[in-house]
């Protein structure tokens, strides 16, 4: 990538569950430079895992990443999208206190827990 090592580096192609889980899970950082997002599965997937995220500024990442607690927030610009990777992957006192933020709020993405909030919703409205 422009001249640097990319050794450190893996690009992954489909993924099972517990791949995905285990993938997120030993990943130092998850960067999500979305222009336009709905919800940012990505970001919640890898927050719940533990794994702090650097995202855009846009609304679907907004709602799931919160800025200094369980990530980044980034400009769309690209040097600074860099700059914030760069930080959590070099500054291990940040990247430890936003990995202690993940873990105290991945059960906000746990799918059970999920499934349940809309199953309540449906049997409310029967």
């Amino acid at each position: 990538i422009d001249g640097q090592s990319t050794e450190r580096i893996t690009f992954h192609s489909h993924c099972t569950d517990a791949e995905l889980a285990f993938v997120l899970g030993s990943s130092r950082i998850t960067v999500c430079p979305s222009r336009l997002e709905g919800f940012g599965l990505v970001a919640a997937e890898a927050i719940a895992a533990g794994t702090p995220v650097v995202a855009t500024n846009v609304p679907g990442l907004r709602s799931v990443v919160t800025d200094f607690e369980t990530g980044l927030i980034s400009s769309l610009h690209p040097a600074e999208i860099a700059q914030k990777m760069i930080a959590l992957l070099q500054d291990d006192v940040l990247w430890e206190r936003l990995h202690a933020g993940c873990k105290r709020r991945r059960s906000a993405f746990d799918v059970s827990l999920e499934m349940e909030r809309h199953l309540a919703v449906y049997t409310v409205h029967q």
